[in-house]
């Protein structure tokens, strides 16, 4: 099995009141206003400041094969449906999670931009659940490189009702100055 090289980027965030890490913890830090972090594999000192919660980001090489890519994050390789556009553009879609306290819905999409590197900008989405109604959810604008997936999240706006609505009949997702893309049938994850 093929190793796969990735880049692992660590932020931590430090608050003063938390500075109670025991002296055999790997990753402890100096009491006070300032102090480093020891990061174990390397034994590098990345300075951090506490009282101005700044954070500091630390940046590890790691190789990892499919199976521990997939116990980091197990929704990686999940997709529920793809669709490929003339071989200009890919789009995954990831998760349709529904949250059941809020009644909201949440759309994760992986896309990937197959020419040159340029701007790509998602207008508006637009949703049918089962019920006939009408959701839709704000876009943006991402700076894409070639062949480089960009994972997007997009939350519905409209209230969703968990115990009658089941799925989004249609999704439509308006690439500007590309074309739209549906995804149809799509199951709610209701958590």
């Amino acid at each position: 099995m093929s190793k796969v090289k990735y880049v692992l980027i660590f932020c931590l965030t430090v608050i003063v009141s938390t500075l109670t890490a025991q002296t055999e913890d790997p990753f402890r830090t100096l009491s006070g206003t300032s102090g480093t972090l020891k990061v174990p594999e390397t034994n590098e000192a990345v300075p951090i400041e506490t009282q101005s919660k700044k954070s500091t980001v630390i940046i590890k090489e790691i190789n990892l094969d499919q199976k521990e890519l997939e116990v980091l994050d197990p929704q990686y390789n999940k997709i529920i449906d793809r669709v490929t556009i003339n071989g200009v553009l890919s789009v995954e879609l990831v998760s349709l999670i529904g949250d059941i306290g809020n009644q909201t819905v949440e759309l994760t999409i992986r896309f990937t931009n197959h020419q040159t590197n340029r701007r790509i900008n998602i207008h508006n989405l637009t949703a049918y659940d089962n019920l006939g109604d009408v959701n839709s959810a704000y876009g943006d604008v991402w700076e894409t490189f070639t062949d480089v997936p960009v994972k997007a999240t997009f939350k519905f706006k409209t209230k969703v009702l968990p115990t009658k609505v089941h799925k989004m009949n249609v999704i439509k997702i308006p690439f500007a100055s590309i074309r739209d893309v549906e995804f149809r049938n799509i199951e709610i994850d209701w958590r």
